[in-house]
C-alpha cells in the first residue's frame, strides 16, 4: 500500500517537525519507503529484509519475537559524508487499524568520525484510538569519532491504557560522544531500560531526561552505564516533576571495572513533588573496581521552596507565575545541555505551556 506525504499532515506535527528536511516514517511499526527522505551516506534497510551476514556483529541478531511473529524494525547506518552534523527525524505514527500489541527492533549504526543529530516522536492520529502495548528495542553503535545526539518525545495523545517498553543498548568505540535526551509530557506509562557501554578509550556518554508527569502517569528509567576502557566520562542527570498522582523510579548504576583508570562518573537525580500523592523512586549507585576516578552520585526528592515562592509573590508574581519560575529554573541544567537552537526553543515554549496548563487545572 503506497501511503502520502497527507498522512502526516492529518496530525499537528509542530513546525520543527514539519521543516525536517531529512526524515523516516514509521507507521504502525511497519517502515513507509516512499515516506523517507535520507542524507547523503545514510542507509535504511528494513530488518525484513536483512539476515545474519548482514547484520553487524555488535547487534544481537534477534528477528523473531517470544510469540514467534516477525519483529517489525529497521537497520539505519549513517556514514561519514560533506553533510555531517545533519538531522534526522523519525516519526513513529499509530492508528486505530494498528494491531494493540507491537514489537520493534531498530539498530542504528554511527560510523567512523560521523557526527549525527536524531529526533524521534510518536504520535496517534485517532485521538480517541484505544491505548496500545509497545515494545520498542533500539541498538547504537558507535564506532570510532562518531558522535551522536538524539533526543526522543514521549507519545503525543496517550491513552490511559497505554503502556511502553524502552530497552535500549548504547556501545561506544574510542574517541566517541553521546549525548541522550528523553522527554514525557503526558505518557502513561513508560518503562526504559537503557544499558550503555563504553567500551574503548576517551569516550563521552551523557544521559539527560525530563519528566513532567500527572494523573497516573509513571516513567520508570533503569540505567546502567559501564566503563571498559580508561579516560572515558558518563553523565546522567534526571530531573522529574511529579503531580497529582504520577510516580517516577530512577534505579542508575555506574560501574566501572578494573582497567577503566581515570575515569569521570556523575550521576544525578532530583525530583519535585507537587501533590502529596505522588512518589518517587529513587536508587542512584556506584560500583567501582578501579583506583584512580571521579565519581559521584547523588538524589534530591522536595517541594518548591517556600522562601523564594514567598519572595517572588512579594514582588507581584501570581501564584501560578512564582510556580512557574521555579520550576523552570529547576529544568534549566537539562535544557542547557540542548545544542539544537530550533529544538530548544521548541521544547522551552511546549515546556512553559505544559507547566501553564498544570497552574491553571
Amino acid at each position: 500500500m503506497e501511503y502520502s506525504v497527507d498522512l502526516l499532515s492529518k496530525n499537528p506535527i509542530n513546525s520543527l517537525m514539519e521543516n525536517g528536511e531529512f526524515f523516516i516514517t514509521i507507521l504502525n511499526g511497519q517502515l513507509i519507503q516512499n515516506l523517507c527522505n535520507l542524507p547523503n551516506g545514510a542507509e535504511l534497510t528494513s530488518t525484513g529484509h536483512l539476515n545474519k551476514k548482514h547484520m553487524p556483529k555488535a547487534f544481537k541478531a534477534v528477528h523473531v519475537s517470544r510469540q514467534g511473529n516477525d519483529v517489525l524494525g529497521c537497520l539505519l547506518k549513517f556514514n561519514s559524508s560533506k553533510e555531517n552534523d545533519v538531522c534526522v527525524h523519525i516519526n513513529h505514527i499509530s492508528t486505530k487499524d494498528g494491531v494493540e500489541k507491537v514489537e520493534i527492533h531498530n539498530r542504528f549504526v554511527v560510523c567512523k568520525n560521523a557526527n549525527i543529530n536524531i529526533i524521534e516522536q510518536a504520535f496517534c492520529l485517532e485521538i480517541d484510538h484505544l491505548g496500545h502495548q509497545k515494545k520498542v528495542t533500539s541498538e547504537w553503535l558507535l564506532e570510532e569519532g562518531a558522535s551522536l545526539s538524539y533526543y526522543g518525545f514521549g507519545e503525543v495523545n496517550s491513552q490511559p491504557q497505554s503502556r511502553q517498553t524502552n530497552t535500549i543498548s548504547i556501545q561506544q568505540k574510542q574517541n566517541s560522544v553521546c549525548d541522550f535526551f528523553t522527554f514525557y509530557w503526558d505518557s502513561c506509562w513508560v518503562e526504559n531500560k537503557i544499558n550503555a557501554e563504553l567500551l574503548e578509550k576517551n569516550t563521552t556518554c551523557r544521559l539527560h531526561s525530563i519528566s513532567l508527569l500527572k494523573k497516573n502517569s509513571c516513567v520508570n528509567n533503569n540505567i546502567i552505564i559501564t566503563h571498559h576502557a580508561s579516560d572515558c566520562e558518563s553523565e546522567q542527570n534526571y530531573k522529574g516533576v511529579y503531580d497529582e498522582e504520577s510516580k517516577g523510579v530512577f534505579n542508575g548504576i555506574v560501574v566501572v571495572k578494573r582497567d577503566a583508570q581515570n575515569t569521570n562518573a556523575f550521576q544525578n537525580n532530583n525530583n519535585i513533588l507537587l501533590s502529596d500523592y505522588a512518589s518517587i523512586q529513587s536508587n542512584p549507585q556506584l560500583e567501582i573496581f578501579a583506583d584512580d576516578v571521579k565519581c559521584s552520585h547523588g538524589s534530591t526528592t522536595g517541594q518548591l521552596d517556600q522562601k523564594a515562592l514567598f519572595y517572588l509573590r512579594s514582588r507581584g508574581c501570581s501564584e501560578a507565575l512564582a510556580n512557574n519560575i521555579l520550576l523552570q529554573a529547576f529544568l534549566n541544567s537539562v535544557l542547557e545541555s540542548v545544542q539544537h537552537p530550533e529544538l530548544k526553543k521548541s521544547i522551552i515554549l511546549t515546556l512553559n505551556k505544559k507547566l501553564d496548563i498544570n497552574q491553571a487545572d
